[in-house]
């Protein structure tokens, strides 16, 4: 106050100088934006060039897949392979929480757009705060895009920038989302079974005493690897559950293993040299559970005392190999041995030439002494240089046997065997897995069980088939100049297209250098060998029999309108690329259903929205079976099944009062057919 009453103020600054907050009136040309701001925003999402819309739509067969990066890491591809789960998918669609209208933005697929794009609708039961509220709705989104969408790809930028998401202090953008979505589960539906899909509990007893176990919870697992020659994914696991030592055992189990485990492998000193990692396609959890918990702790003993051995056996190749001298360097035995010897025959050799004049008569004498010395000397040092060498290749055979030992004692419990074939009996498979963020390795049930595919050996017949995802991100791309074709094309067009047959151009195989993408199928060698040599971590993802025979729910009415809108919006592009657009539907067109009038996140006036009943291609029809989402053979979206009589037909013609009567007016019977269609039909 002081300061304000002196008349000679100091001089006020224009903008922004320095690191302090000094303010002015905004007089100069231009300013620098990273500096005019009370706090910056910086990010490092990269800016992705789409390619049109002919060249990003789903053809024949293929699996969607939401984009991965190196912003995201692995969140992308763990969707990915989630959704492929029918427990996991149910799980995230969290039928608990009732959402009646789901706000839409036209780029909402390519992640572009944020939380507050969404204008939701919600149940009156819900209990959870906005943010968990917009993350459990937009996860919902992702698996119903991933379950109808006519895009081949999606991205997660947006839910990676979700605000519960980013509050999340953890180091990786998978196990933020893991973090936040689990939390928001809980609070939502506690009592749920479906949102403990993912979670495991471990049990540790703390000691002797009466005290109570130990309890964590875990969503996933990471397992450093140590990159031992032969090193599998048993032994990985054993060491994170265990973590054995030379002393005592830690009384260690799984009390309740997740559904849908989930394991992160990766080199803990950041080394680029692949993992060389042999992982199975059948995993059992059942050694390190509860019921095998006393059978195991004699194994993990047995294990302890051959390791022993093994170290013993080192240290007594050391000792032979390597001798440390008092000023601590390090002599290698055998080769002062060696050089001894052949030190001791050059001496020999070396002999002093006599001049004549002066010799004695013991100079012979002395000299074939000194030979007869040095030659037996040399025998000598040659035999203990091979007996080093047989005890080093013992101690190493012996080693060999001890590993072989301790790798049939570890396999025990690791599958079911003629001495146990009862245990373990909790099978799990593994459904898929990323190596690098940008690619997703998926296990999907085989579409093509009467062998359409000729490339495919008609000699066996898998009931799945495994698909590779991949991201391409120096993928060149080149506009299509053939017509788009509304939604994904057929298998037969995308054939005929590369035999020449179609005008389909951007079909051709010969053009897949422009996508951005790839999506082709793989065998399971080939995923396992991805594993090895493809990158120097990866995200495997192992799912129980039950979780694969879960039988999922449909799509709730909001969500296939979602879904339905975005396929219109996407088809609307493909007709706007190929320069065909016409009479494009507005949402004023569409039917819309009541929602309750109180929402617990949103204002009143969110509350008071419509949701579109349909602007594409029903999701199913009135059977509960799943419309095709193929082109028509006219061409021509099937957008609407039901269309209502013209105002012509209704009322255009003059009909007598006798016939009006018995007929009625047309609009008022469509009316009430759509009342009995839909009228019926849960929200």
């Amino acid at each position: 106050m002081e300061e304000s009453l002196r008349q000679n103020l100091p001089a006020q600054e224009n903008g922004v100088t320095g690191a302090g907050a000094h303010f002015g009136p905004a007089v100069r040309d231009y300013y620098d934006p990273s500096n005019w701001a009370l706090t910056t925003f910086a990010t490092s999402r990269e800016v992705v060039d789409h390619p049109p819309p002919s060249k990003r739509r789903r053809v024949g067969d293929e699996p969607a897949f939401l984009r991965g990066s190196k912003e995201t890491d692995y969140l992308a591809p763990l969707l990915t392979v989630y959704h492929s789960i029918p427990l996991a998918r149910e799980a995230l669609l969290m039928p608990s929480m009732k959402v009646h209208n789901y706000g839409y933005d036209g780029s909402w697929w390519s992640g572009s757009t944020n939380e507050n794009t969404k204008a939701l609708s919600t149940d009156i039961s819900l209990q959870i705060n906005g943010d968990e509220c917009n993350l459990l709705a937009e996860v919902q989104c992702l698996m119903a895009f991933l379950d109808k969408t006519n895009r081949a790809y999606g991205s997660v930028d947006a839910l990676a920038d979700l605000q519960a998401i980013r509050s999340t202090n953890e180091e990786f953008t998978f196990i933020r989302w893991l973090t936040a979505w689990n939390n928001a589960a809980m609070r939502q539906a506690p009592q749920e079974q479906l949102t403990q899909a993912f979670t495991t509990v471990a049990m540790k007893n703390a000691g002797p005493g009466d005290n109570p176990p130990e309890e964590r919870t875990l969503s996933y697992v990471q397992a450093p690897i140590n990159r031992i020659p032969g090193e599998t994914l048993v032994d990985l696991l054993d060491q994170t559950v265990w973590n054995d030592d030379m002393g005592n055992l830690d009384d260690v189990w799984i009390d309740r293993c997740a559904e849908v485990f989930t394991i992160r492998v990766r080199d803990p000193s950041n080394g680029q040299s692949p993992l060389d990692l042999t992982i199975d396609p059948v995993w059992y959890p059942d050694r390190y559970m509860d019921q095998c918990r006393e059978i195991m702790q004699l194994v993990r003993k047995q294990l302890q005392m051959i390791r022993r051995d093994i170290e013993q056996c080192t240290s007594l190749q050391r000792r032979c190999e390597v001798l440390k001298l008092p000023d601590n360097r390090i002599l290698n035995i055998r080769e002062v041995l060696d050089a001894a010897a052949n030190v001791s025959t050059v001496a020999v050799s070396q002999k002093p030439v006599s001049n004549g004049l002066y010799a004695t008569p013991s100079s012979s004498a002395e000299d074939d002494m000194s030979q007869v010395d040095v030659e037996h000397l040399k025998s000598e040092l040659d035999a203990v240089v091979q007996r080093i060498a047989r005890k080093l290749q013992s101690l190493e055979q012996r080693k060999a046997d001890l590993r072989r030992k301790c790798r049939e004692v570890a396999l025990h419990l690791t599958r079911p065997s003629p001495e146990t074939p009862d245990i373990p009996r909790r099978k799990y498979l593994l459904q898929g897995l990323s190596t690098k963020p940008e690619i997703t390795y998926l296990r999907l049930l085989n579409k093509d069980l009467l062998q359409l595919d000729e490339e495919q050996d008609s000699s066996e017949v898998l009931e799945y088939q495994w698909w590779r995802c991949s991201w391409l991100q120096d993928g060149s791309q080149t506009l299509a100049t053939s017509v788009p074709v509304m939604g994904p094309v057929t298998q037969a067009q995308a054939d005929a297209a590369i035999k020449g047959q179609t005008s389909f151009a951007d079909n051709d195989q010969n053009s897949s250098v422009s996508k951005p993408y790839s999506v082709s199928k793989v065998t399971e060698s080939e995923v396992l060998e991805a594993v090895k040599k493809e990158h120097n971590s990866v995200l495997l993802v192992y799912a129980s029999e039950e979780a694969l025979r879960f039988k999922g729910t449909d799509l709730s009415r909001p969500l296939r309108f979602f879904v339905d809108r975005d396929n219109q919006a996407f088809a609307e592009e493909l007709q706007q690329e190929a320069g065909t657009i016409q009479n494009p539907v507005s949402e004023a067109d569409a039917e819309f259903e009541d929602v309750p009038l109180i929402d617990q996140t949103r204002s009143s006036s969110s509350a008071r929205e419509f949701t579109p009943m349909s602007t594409s291609t029903p999701g199913r029809d009135e059977d509960g079976q799943p419309s095709p989402k193929r082109a028509r053979e006219d061409g021509r979206s099937p957008m609407f099944t039901d269309q209502p009589p013209s105002y012509e037909d209704s009322v255009g013609k003059q009909e007598v009062p006798e016939m009006e009567e018995k007929k009625g007016n047309k609009i008022g019977l469509y009316a009430e057919q759509m009342l009995q269609k839909y009228g019926n039909d849960g929200a």
